[in-house]
């Protein structure tokens, strides 16, 4: 996380709402492709190849709004429009950004 420590805690919730967008649409992508191979009489590979790739995507999307939300440190049942206005939220990220610019600068 790098960037202005004032704007870092919107801009993780932001991040992290794009994310899960994604990874929506690629759970979309694999049921249509999975509905698709259900409908066909035949095995055809070039269908099994994208599923898989599908999947693939699906599942790196979704580590990645995971691994996200767990940045954001807070409860799983929260809502992201809840937390794009918290000022709980945007207090702590911004001192993460701060304290990780500090640490860069000492190292350095």
């Amino acid at each position: 996380m790098s960037g202005r420590s004032k704007t870092a805690g919107a801009d993780a919730v932001a991040q992290t709402s794009l994310l899960k967008a994604a990874y929506k649409e690629q759970q979309e992508e694999v049921k249509n492709l999975q509905s698709l191979r259900m409908s066909l009489d035949h095995v055809d590979d070039d269908l099994e190849t994208q599923l898989h790739d599908a999947q693939d995507l699906c599942e790196k999307a979704y580590k990645q709004y995971r691994d996200k939300w767990k940045l954001l440190g807070v409860d799983g049942r929260l809502s992201l429009n809840k937390l794009q206005e918290d000022p709980y939220l945007q207090l702590r990220m911004n001192a993460l950004v701060l304290k990780q610019r500090i640490c860069e600068r000492l190292r350095h």
